[in-house]
């Protein structure tokens, strides 16, 4: 079957298949998933020996994928079970997909199989066998901000601050949404971070306990974490205020990219903001080029390159940034851009600032 990682405690109680594929790159959440996995076989950490774990490359070979096929077969020296874990596990499949199917189908006793992939085309005969045979993992980031399609909902109706409140719930630990909102912002949309943090909270309260926005404040930097996306979404929806505070904590924190990356070089996010604010500013005309023509909202999907979650946002921003700021704010891009190249102007912090103002 093929579910998102959040139901993994529910599936496992019916028993672990064996094969699973973890298909996603959130490090944390497949690490985390793995203990959980190995907990229930094992309960606990599993024994060394018992364990195989194998990376795929572009140099991986049919003797390698034998070898891997070899291990599943092969009995545990202490009569337990076998578990082998296979990274880039994408080397392995593409030498065999149907070969695969077939051993999928077949199955194997005694041995359990981990597939890490970042991606899996459910399309295709491999990818279905998995699903029918075992289970096909879903591992994403919960996302941190309310989606698009819902512009009045409250800024912590989203999944990250259900994925706090359930880690906290795990260590008895009660949060309130409003107070993991002021966590994420405070500490940011790391998993790591956010779980390590809530470790603490663990750690200085005697759980079960309520965390409080004072333990909160107390424990956390000042200050939020945000990003470049969030700050361009700010400045065409209008919110100049809000976009200055947002530039200044960009500037203090660096902007972290959707892979987790942290950019601190304030010339370099200078740039990527006026590139990203230029891309925008290309989708609102074409979303009104459309809208002036008579077309719908597919029409204005294909015409503007955006995914679906985004129109509600998109038709919002066109609305209220006519032709004429539109041109007003390349103007202003443009003149950021010159003035941080030849460096007549002044620095990349400034200029920044200075453009959340006046876009």
């Amino acid at each position: 079957m093929k579910f998102k990682v959040e139901e993994l405690t529910k599936r496992i109680s019916a028993g672990v298949p064996p094969a699973i594929a973890m298909v996603g790159v959130e490090e944390f959440l497949r690490r985390d998933a793995i203990r959980e996995i190995t907990d229930s076989i094992y309960g606990g950490a599993p024994p060394p020996e018992d364990v195989t774990r194998l990376e795929g490359s572009r140099g991986t070979s049919e003797k390698d994928l034998t070898a891997l096929f070899d291990e599943l077969h092969t009995p545990s020296l202490f009569g337990g079970e076998r578990l082998v874990i296979v990274d880039r596990a994408q080397f392995y499949l593409d030498l065999d997909p149907d070969g695969w199917a077939v051993v999928l189908k077949q199955g194997w006793i005694g041995a359990r199989l981990i597939l890490l992939l970042e991606k899996l085309d459910g399309r295709r005969k491999l990818g279905k066998g998995i699903a029918e045979h075992g289970w096909w993992v879903e591992i994403n980031k919960p996302f941190h901000r309310p989606p698009p399609w819902k512009p009045h909902a409250r800024p912590w109706e989203n999944p990250l601050n259900s994925w706090i409140v359930g880690r906290a719930r795990q260590l008895k630990l009660k949060i309130d949404p409003s107070v993991a909102h002021l966590l994420m912002t405070r500490v940011g949309t790391s998993l790591s971070d956010l779980a390590a943090m809530i470790d603490r909270f663990a750690t200085v309260t005697q759980p079960p306990a309520t965390v409080s926005r004072e333990l909160v404040e107390e424990h956390t930097p000042e200050g939020e974490e945000s990003n470049l996306f969030e700050l361009v979404d700010t400045v065409f929806d209008g919110d100049r205020q809000r976009s200055v505070t947002l530039a200044r904590e960009i500037l203090h924190r660096g902007s972290v990219d959707p892979q987790g990356q942290r950019n601190t070089e304030s010339s370099g996010i200078l740039l990527q903001f006026i590139a990203t604010s230029l891309n925008r500013v290309r989708q609102l005309r074409e979303v009104q080029r459309v809208i002036e023509g008579g077309g719908n909202d597919a029409a204005i999907l294909a015409s503007a390159g955006v995914g679906k979650f985004m129109l509600p946002k998109i038709k919002s921003q066109a609305r209220s940034s006519g032709p004429a700021r539109l041109e007003r704010m390349v103007g202003q891009l443009a003149r950021a851009d010159e003035d941080l190249k030849t460096g007549r102007g002044p620095l990349a912090d400034e200029l920044l600032e200075r453009l959340a103002i006046v876009l």
